[in-house]
């Protein structure tokens, strides 16, 4: 339970992060294409202001970025702990 406390705070954390030094630098972060925004648009509601669209805009895809990352990260250090295990084991055999 710690350790999903303590990847939620990350998440969390990362985000804001990635969001404020996107919105500072847009230069430097990935353009996405333009059916992205649209679909950002259609989720929020008509009389939402043009600043929100892009704060929303900007939350939305940085938690999308930072998730596949933290995963892909959790993942491939499962895989090199689980290798160095089976690494070890066949050493004692």
């Amino acid at each position: 339970m710690k350790k999903v406390s303590l990847f939620l705070v990350w998440i969390v954390c990362a985000t804001l992060l990635y969001a404020f030094f996107w919105s500072r630098n847009l230069d430097y972060f990935p353009e996405f294409p333009e059916w992205v925004g649209r679909l950002v648009r259609e989720m929020l509601p008509a009389d939402t202001a043009v600043e929100d669209i892009t704060v929303y805009y900007l939350l939305i895809l940085s938690f999308l970025i930072v998730s596949v990352v933290s995963l892909l990260v959790v993942a491939w250090f499962k895989l090199v702990k689980s290798n160095s295990s089976m690494k070890k084991s066949s050493k004692n055999n």
